[in-house]
């Protein structure tokens, strides 16, 4: 296993120090189940001692002096979220080519995009949309009411989870 680079390595102490690491082979390693894939990486379903999780992984190749920061930083904000309509984050991890894997709790319900396209779901604002639209209202007032005020900058039906 190679060593992170320096300027990720300083990064990643900031959170290390913070309780928030776990280690890699605590992940189950087989099979890991493809939940969706981007331009910085990819997100998996795995389990963490026998409790299911997602685990996006950020690629060490797409990592950056400009990206290295604002995946700290998403540790730290995600590290502080506490609420019911927002997933909960567990912690993050290394694995063995030094790509950054956070990892959170896993929704088995899908992005609310696929549930949308899928025809053979009906959805009315009476059955659910109501419901969904209120939940996502809730989460982002949440983040929103922080001391910090955060901001989401990428809300869409694929990134909303059921």
């Amino acid at each position: 296993m190679s060593a992170p680079p320096i300027a990720l390595e300083e990064l990643l102490s900031q959170v290390r120090n913070e309780n928030l690491q776990i280690e890699f082979n605590n992940l189950q390693h087989e099979p890991w189940e493809v939940l969706g894939a981007g331009a910085q990486g990819t997100v998996y379903k795995t389990s963490y001692f026998g409790t299911l999780v997602a685990v996006k992984v950020s690629l060490s190749s797409k990592i950056n002096a400009n990206n290295s920061s604002a995946i700290v930083q998403e540790i730290k904000m995600l590290k502080n979220l506490r609420h019911p309509k927002i997933v909960e984050f567990m912690g993050f991890s290394l694995d063995q080519s030094n790509n950054i894997c956070i990892v959170t709790e896993y929704l088995g319900g899908g992005s609310l995009f696929r549930l949308l396209h899928t025809p053979s779901f009906s959805l009315t604002w009476r059955n659910h949309l109501l419901q969904y639209a209120i939940d996502i209202c809730e989460g982002m007032a949440y983040m929103h009411a922080q001391s910090s005020p955060l901001l989401h900058r990428d809300l869409k039906s694929p990134n909303i989870l059921i």
